[in-house]
């Protein structure tokens, strides 16, 4: 593709002049399963429970929404990993104690609380997930682009990112991809995906992208705009989206800020995006890519 070195100069301009208007971007997936529920009743939790679950559950990155107390997972044959920490929940139990209030009327229930795991904190227990729609439609030659660089790929996390030292992408479930204000839920999964992928081309035995000078944090920051800028480079080359999207610059200015020189910076990301689109191109069979 003899155009690419121009096609990605021109996506690069496009995102930056698209980085004025940026704005507070946010990830384009559900974070749960739904309402937090006991495994062991059925029931749904309610008030501050709800909040307090699905708080625990984000911070450590559960996607089931079934929780119970180590005794109600014994009862369902499972058993509470050794080392598991549970997350409180706060219950009235009825006539424990009763007290006189002041208009006479008498109080049969006493506030309790007790200590709940998640399902994904247990062993011996098979969640049976209700299967949904997805709302992701499959473009085939994007996800033989993809098969084809034989990265190793775990979907059902509850967010994305690439694990260096595993040399593993995780993903969470196509129909958790809810899209955002500027991108379908199709366009968000694969610029999700080829985001993790360009981060994946970074590895010591593929780009060996180090970016030595730089503080840790500059490190870091200039390898989200590599993996953003390569991500946008690919969808285009591969006819997800047919501009670059805003969630693509929303994206890139929540970081280039860690940048020093921030001029220079979105360049050297793109040059070093172009490489590992390249090294990903390389690993291609003899095949059209859509542009």
């Amino acid at each position: 593709m003899s155009s690419r070195p121009s096609l990605h100069h021109t996506i690069t301009q496009h995102i930056i002049e698209a980085m004025k208007n940026a704005k507070n971007t946010a990830m384009p997936w559900l974070h749960n399963h739904g309402m937090p529920c006991n495994a062991h009743s059925q029931h749904v939790y309610q008030g501050i429970n709800i909040l307090n679950l699905w708080v625990t559950a984000n911070k450590k990155n559960y996607v089931s929404n079934q929780w119970a107390t180590y005794k109600q997972w014994q009862k369902l044959g499972a058993q509470v990993n050794r080392g598991e920490v549970g997350a409180s929940v706060m219950y009235y139990q009825p006539r424990i104690h009763e007290v006189e209030d002041a208009a006479g009327k008498r109080i049969h229930a006493i506030m309790k609380h007790s200590i709940v795991f998640n399902a994904q904190q247990v062993d011996g227990y098979k969640e049976i997930v209700a299967v949904k729609p997805s709302p992701v439609e499959s473009v085939n030659h994007a996800d033989a682009f993809v098969q084809h660089t034989q990265a190793k790929i775990e979907h059902g996390n509850a967010y994305a990112c690439y694990k260096m030292k595993s040399d593993v992408i995780l993903m969470p479930d196509k129909s958790l991809f809810i899209g955002s204000k500027t991108s379908t839920p199709t366009q968000s999964y694969y610029a999700v995906l080829l985001h993790e992928l360009t981060h994946w081309t970074g590895h010591s035995q593929r780009c060996n992208r180090q970016m030595n000078g730089m503080l840790a944090d500059e490190r870091y920051a200039m390898e989200e705009l590599v993996a953003e800028l390569g991500a946008a480079f690919l969808c285009a080359e591969l006819g997800i989206t047919p501009e670059p999207r805003q969630d693509h610059a929303n994206y890139l200015a929540s970081w280039i800020s860690a940048l020093e020189d921030n001029d220079r910076a979105i360049f050297a990301a793109a040059r070093m995006a172009s490489e590992a689109v390249g090294f990903l191109h390389a690993l291609q069979p003899d095949m059209e890519v859509a542009a």
